[in-house]
């Protein structure tokens, strides 16, 4: 059963304005699945990547950041972070973020962040990991 929940992609000239609310949890989801935060974002802020929220009312359930780019002469969406409590109530967007990327002409999405979206998330393949040794 899907939740009331609503997916809005904030317009660049709203950006600023929003992300401060949601600033915190992108942060820490970063933390846990790596990443560069900095870059992730002044993406946001004053580039061109898609600041997204599932809200339901004035409540922010979740916020993901998705980039648009070419990897090997393609044109692919990356989720590049994902923040928020109750997937249940917002896991169902993916399929507009993948209806978002293939509208944009992406011919794949691709997910930066830890492995386990890969047991929730279903025709995903893990194609590459991140190895890591902290010294």
């Amino acid at each position: 059963m899907r939740s009331l929940a609503n997916l809005y992609c904030i317009p660049p000239e709203h950006k600023s304005t929003i992300w401060p609310r949601v600033r915190l949890s992108i942060h820490k989801a970063m933390l846990r699945g790596g990443g560069d935060f900095a870059s992730v974002e002044q993406g946001v802020l004053s580039g061109p990547d898609q600041l997204w929220i599932a809200h339901e009312g004035a409540s922010i359930l979740a916020s993901a950041i998705t980039s648009l780019g070419i990897i090997n002469d393609e044109k692919v969406c990356t989720i590049v972070a994902c923040a928020g409590g109750g997937w249940k109530q917002f896991g169902h967007f993916i399929d507009d973020l993948e209806k978002f990327a293939k509208d944009e002409g992406c011919t794949s999405v691709r997910i930066n962040g830890r492995s386990g979206w890969g047991r929730v998330l279903r025709g995903y393949d893990v194609r590459s990991v991140v190895l890591r040794k902290e010294l």
